[in-house]
């Protein structure tokens, strides 16, 4: 190896740790950024991200709707809330990004083919959470509006085909341009460093 490539490499190394400001933002800011980055998106995709549930219905169908959320690789309910005030107070602290609400008489009005809401909020200071969260709750909520159709249909002697053809006449195909593998790293690494 080339001697003033040793003598030059040593003496950077010294200025770097000769001040506590240099040392910090020469090795201490760098280093915690790529720690930060890989703890977030181990695997390019965020995943358990802390949300909760205000279960205010408090039956079958909405302990099924909260075990959905749970079980996504995204979301994580790291607590069951009494009320919606308790829930709010949580993500204000960030303690969690956000929570889903069940209403009372949600069954209910789900069974009669009424109109039915399912509220969810999420804490969108953190862009790229927000948005994720806000993706992942839109997604899930979809699969679980069409749920009572699919149940009665069902009980009508109509085949899983028909229903589908039904339900989505038009299929929708996702083809991202330039993030395939939807790896939020890329976009995020380079304003970090």
């Amino acid at each position: 190896m080339d001697e003033n490539l040793i003598h030059t490499s040593l003496r950077e190394l010294r200025r770097m740790t000769s001040r506590r400001i240099y040392f910090a933002s020469c090795l201490v800011l760098p280093l915690f950024s790529l720690l930060f980055m890989a703890t977030l998106f181990g695997n390019g995709q965020m995943e358990d991200l802390p949300v909760g549930v205000v279960d205010e219905d408090n039956t079958s169908a909405s302990r099924e709707i909260a075990r959905r959320v749970d079980a996504t690789p995204t979301l994580r309910i790291t607590r069951q809330y009494a009320n919606e005030t308790e829930a709010r107070r949580d993500v204000q602290r960030k303690a969690i990004y956000g929570y889903l609400l069940i209403p009372s008489g949600f069954t209910e009005k789900a069974g009669n083919n009424q109109e039915a809401t399912l509220c969810y909020y999420y804490h969108n200071a953190m862009l790229s959470v927000g948005g994720e969260l806000r993706s992942t709750f839109e997604t899930l909520l979809k699969q679980v509006s069409v749920t009572p159709i699919v149940t009665q249909a069902m009980a009508m002697g109509a085949d899983e085909a028909s229903i589908t053809s039904f339900l989505m006449p038009i299929t929708e195909d996702d083809f991202p341009i330039y993030n395939q593998n939807r790896n939020y790293t890329i976009y995020l690494s380079q304003p970090f460093f």
